[in-house]
This record gives structure tokens, C-alpha cells and sequence, in this order.
């Protein structure tokens, strides 16, 4: 696969998911009930805290290098989906009451659309931008990327596979 068809697949698998998540979201919890909420052991969990527990061990597996690209694609649409889930409810829980009424207010869904609307335009530029980094800046790309794997970063061979100088 071709480098640019590479970024623009991780690209759109944060992306679609991102925005999907956050209108189906506001969709069925504006046509649900007001009173509609989630409790576990009698405390109400918003899916701001859901998404957060979804979204941090994600962006740690995506710091760390996964090898396989089906578990690579799947972890980058967790990521897009769990950040809609946080973006979704930042601006109704700063500034609202925290009832169901107010998360159908204009505040909560004006604030939310913004700060989505803020991650897609960071998506797309940090798309545009790596891209555009050249390969020298990152030693031993082109052979990693020939391998197939653009996101493994080489080891140096002196450290062998498991990084004790064993082969």
C-alpha cells in the first residue's frame, strides 16, 4: 500500500468514527427521555468517563506501536469514537447544571459541535502535516516502511529481537 493511501486510511478511521459516534450520540440521547441515565453501584457515570476509560489505554497502545494492521485500524476507530464520547460532554458538564434538560440545551450542543469540530480540524492538519515530514527526518523509515509497518520504529540491531542483545 502506497504511503499516502496508508495516512489517508488512518486518517479516515478516526475521523468517520469520531463524527459518526458523536451524531448518533446527540441523536438518540436528544429523542430519550430526560431522566434517561446510566448508573453503576447507584452513581451516575456519564459517557465522559466511559470514554475516558476507553480512550487513554488506546492512545497508549497507538503510542507503543501496534505491528498488526487490522488491530491498528480497529485501535485508531476506538480512539475516534471514545474522543466523541469525551468532546461530547466537556461543555455540558463545565457549564451546566448536569441535568438532561441542559444536555439538550443550546449551550451543550453548541459547545460540543465546537470542540468536535476543533479535533477534525486538528485531525486534518495533523494529517496534511505527516505527510509532509520527509524521510530523512526519521532514520531507518524507509526500510521499516518497505517491511510494510510505517508505524514500527527499528531497533537498533545491536539489541537484538528482545532488546537484550540476543538475536
Amino acid at each position: 500500500m502506497e504511503e499516502s493511501d496508508r495516512s489517508k486510511r488512518a486518517f479516515l478511521f478516526i475521523l468517520v468514527p469520531m463524527v459518526t459516534t458523536f451524531a448518533l450520540q446527540r441523536l438518540v440521547l436528544h429523542h430519550s427521555s430526560p431522566d434517561t441515565h446510566v448508573f453503576i453501584a447507584g452513581v451516575l457515570v456519564h459517557h465522559l468517563f466511559s470514554g475516558v476509560l476507553i480512550l487513554i489505554p488506546t492512545a497508549f497502545l497507538l503510542a507503543m506501536g501496534i505491528r498488526t494492521p487490522w488491530r491498528r485500524d480497529l485501535a485508531r476507530a476506538v480512539l475516534g469514537f471514545s474522543s466523541a464520547m469525551v468532546l461530547d460532554e466537556v461543555i455540558y458538564l463545565i457549564c451546566t447544571d448536569g441535568s438532561g434538560v441542559a444536555y439538550r440545551g443550546s449551550l451543550s450542543l453548541g459547545g460540543a459541535a465546537v470542540l468536535v469540530s476543533l479535533a477534525v480540524a486538528f485531525l486534518v492538519a495533523a494529517h496534511g502535516w505527516a505527510r509532509r515530514i520527509p524521510a530523512a527526518v526519521h532514520p531507518g523509515l524507509e526500510e521499516v516502511r518497505a517491511k510494510g509497518d510505517p508505524s514500527i520504529a527499528p531497533r537498533p540491531p545491536e539489541l537484538g529481537r528482545y532488546g537484550k542483545g540476543r538475536p
